[in-house]
C-alpha cells in the first residue's frame, strides 16, 4: 500500500508539474509574441533607407533578442529550482510522516502484544 501510494503522488505531483509549466510556457508565448508585435510595429514606422542606420537597427535588435532569450533561460531555470527545493520539501514532509506512523503503529503493537 505505501508502494501505491508513494507512485500514486509522484504521479500526481508529476502532472500538477507539467500542466504548470505548459501554463507557465503559454503565458511566455503570450507575452513574447506580444513584444514581437510591438516590436514590428515601431519598425514598420520608420522608414529610413539609410544603410549604417539599418545595420545598426538591426544589429540592436538582435542583440536585444539574445539578451531576452537569455532572460528566459535564467528564469525557467530560477523556476526550475524552486519547483525542485518545494518537491524536495515536499517529500520529506511525506517522508516524515510515514515514518511517524510507522513507528505509532509499531508501538501500538508492540504494547498490544505485552498487555
Amino acid at each position: 500500500a505505501v508502494i501505491i501510494q508513494a507512485n500514486f503522488r509522484r504521479y500526481y505531483t508529476m502532472l500538477g508539474f507539467i500542466f504548470t509549466l505548459s501554463d507557465i510556457i503559454m503565458c511566455q508565448t503570450v507575452i513574447r509574441r506580444f513584444f514581437a508585435l510591438q516590436h514590428a510595429s515601431k519598425l514598420r514606422s520608420v522608414k529610413d533607407s539609410n544603410a549604417a542606420m539599418l545595420i545598426q537597427k538591426n544589429f540592436r535588435r538582435h542583440r536585444a533578442m539574445v539578451d531576452f532569450s537569455c532572460q528566459v533561460m535564467d528564469v525557467i531555470l530560477c523556476q526550475a529550482t524552486v519547483r525542485r527545493f518545494l518537491a524536495l520539501n515536499y517529500a520529506a514532509t511525506l517522508s516524515y510522516a510515514r515514518d511517524t506512523k510507522a513507528a505509532l503503529m509499531i508501538q501500538k503493537n508492540y504494547r498490544r502484544h505485552r498487555a
